[in-house]
């Protein structure tokens, strides 16, 4: 018989316990509160403290409601709230700035893990089924014949679905993808699809971060960077690139990818491929569209506080709950999986 030496990480930690106790309280509620009231605050409190969504632009007044002195010392940052916020705001050097977002990320993924596992303990002890009619999204498996693969597609509050293509192919990104705007005609239902966009999420991000001026998330990129090629110095370039607000035209210069007008496709059919696609891709990051020309009003985003708005033929409105999903498919789950997970991806998908 072997013996077995205990360790500390055997051991429930007196945060594990108290979440335990009373997992409402890291949420901001009373014990016993409603599950609709469970699920509004958790998506409440991933806004604030989604370390994601930590950008430059924040000005420090917030912190002290945020954060308290002992949130510093659990995350083993050695100064003072206010001295954070005055290297965020009053420091001459970039790099300075720069270590003060680094300690509020680090500061905001500790609050988040603690959200997380509240609301995960919440969340088990209701039934899966009435939880995931409430708030779930059910994913259904579809067959692509084309692809011979299984695709996933789940349908939304708002007026539209997501599609998520495990693989890429013909340079077509793979990844989660929002069709929406469907057209204005129910009588004439082939003519549909002239009225449909299907955008890609973490592109629809990008282009959101780009906007409001922050510094480009690489994990929204990476299922590019895969599908075209590109190395890690290419891939940092591109970033680069669209962060100082370049065009397609000199995205691809700079990269050295020629442009498909420039190429005999009978005689080069992959590499003019290779570039109409890349073009097009770049174009839905830099304004929404893929072919920005075609259409006279293009797509307009309008980010709300309780959702988001696409408007383009028609006005497709997401709500809160759709912008949470969407924020998870583009840059990942905010409630890690157990690493013993052997569901399929259907399940994992589904939240079961």
């Amino acid at each position: 018989m072997n013996n077995r030496t205990l360790k500390v990480s055997d051991f429930a930690t007196a945060l594990d316990l108290e979440i335990v106790k009373n997992p409402y309280r890291f949420l901001g509620l009373p014990q016993g509160a409603p599950i609709e009231d469970v699920r509004r605050s958790y998506i409440r409190l991933a806004k604030l403290y989604h370390p994601d969504l930590v950008n430059p632009s924040l000005s420090g007044k917030n912190l002290p409601q945020l954060y308290s002195q002992s949130d510093l010392e659990a995350a083993g940052i050695e100064c003072s709230i206010e001295e954070l916020i005055e290297h965020l705001t009053r420091a001459f050097e970039d790099e300075e700035k720069a270590e003060a977002l680094e300690r509020i990320r680090l500061l905001a993924h500790k609050k988040m893990v603690e959200i997380n596992r509240a609301y995960y303990e919440i969340k088990s002890r209701y039934d899966p089924e009435r939880w995931n009619q409430l708030f779930g999204y059910d994913f259904e498996p579809v067959f692509n014949e084309e692809e011979e693969e299984w695709d996933r597609v789940v349908h939304l509050e708002g007026r539209g679905k997501i599609v998520v293509y495990p693989n890429h192919y013909e340079f077509w990104v793979a990844g989660p993808y929002l069709s929406f705007d469907y057209g204005p005609d129910d009588d004439h239902p082939w003519e549909d699809w002239y009225f449909r966009h299907e955008l890609n999420l973490k592109h629809m991000f990008a282009h959101i971060e780009l906007r409001e001026g922050k510094p480009l998330s690489g994990i929204l990129l990476e299922p590019l960077f895969d599908c075209f090629g590109l190395d890690e110095s290419q891939s940092q370039r591109l970033i680069e690139l669209l962060c100082e607000g370049k065009s397609t035209e000199e995205v691809m210069d700079e990269l050295g990818i020629p442009h498909e007008n420039k190429i005999n496709f009978r005689e080069d059919w992959d590499g003019w491929l290779y570039s109409l696609k890349f073009r097009r891709q770049i174009n839905e990051i830099t304004t929404l569209m893929r072919e920005p020309t075609r259409h006279e009003n293009g797509i307009e985003l309008i980010v709300e506080e309780d959702g988001l708005t696409l408007k383009d033929f028609d006005e497709s409105r997401f709500s809160e709950a759709d912008y949470m999903l969407f924020l998870t498919l583009a840059y990942g789950p905010l409630m890690p999986r157990p690493k013993t997970d052997t569901r399929d991806s259907g399940e994992a998908l589904r939240g079961e």
